[in-house]
């Protein structure tokens, strides 16, 4: 079975077939019961961790102890590469979201096929590509969203109760309302304009006048 899922891998699929049976006879099969944790975000560690079967979350926590999921790997996929190149601590945790059985190569292991097949450094280099641009635009939509509740904080907070509207009664220019809110002009003026779409804003002669739907979540 190891030697058909590895053979399976982009990572070692150009392997011959010798080399692959191997890196098997090498790696160590381990199950983990559903929840049970992996590897520890701080942890030292040097072996990746190839998934045969089952699925696993990858994760970190917020200051207030929260878990952040950063990843889902399922059969054939890999992680623990980082701290075979760097050789720092691990950079997150991962815990089995079922019955997960994994195949283990430590480094010394994984450096020996390396240097024998330098085609499968192409394929790492792929995958931590991959993996940095869906970091990358996880991180803008955070951004985003961050920004939105920033404005319509502040929006809520600057608005006074007129008649059946919350009203914004001062003069406001995209700018002030921007450095108020801690965001750029330019992220005011395109949340100020979805509001606007969305019926939550309006424009009367330089105020603002709020729907009273308006909330952050």
């Amino acid at each position: 079975m190891l030697e058909t899922v590895l053979a399976n891998i982009p990572l070692f699929s150009l392997m011959s077939q010798s080399d692959i049976a191997d890196l098997a006879d090498h790696a160590y099969p381990r199950i983990y019961s559903n929840n049970a944790i992996i590897i520890r975000e701080g942890d030292i560690s040097d072996s990746i961790y190839i998934v045969l079967s089952g699925t696993v979350n990858v994760f970190t926590n917020d200051e207030q102890g929260n878990e952040i999921q950063l990843n889902t790997l399922k059969q054939g996929a890999f992680f623990g590469e980082l701290s075979l190149l760097d050789e720092e601590t691990r950079s997150a945790s991962a815990k089995a979201a079922s019955k997960t059985m994994l195949a283990i190569i430590t480094k010394t292991e994984f450096t020996k096929y390396l240097h024998k097949n330098p085609i499968i450094a192409i394929h790492l280099c792929v995958e931590l590509s991959r993996r940095l641009r869906s970091a990358t635009e996880r991180l803008k939509k955070q951004t985003i969203n961050n920004d939105y509740s920033k404005i319509i904080k502040t929006l809520l907070l600057l608005a006074q109760k007129d008649q059946q509207k919350l009203l914004i009664k001062q003069n406001m220019t995209d700018q002030q309302l921007a450095s108020i809110a801690g965001t750029s002009c330019e992220m005011a003026t395109q949340i100020l304009n979805d509001l606007k779409k969305g019926g939550y804003v309006e424009a009367e002669t330089q105020k603002k006048p709020l729907n009273e739907e308006l909330s952050v979540d």
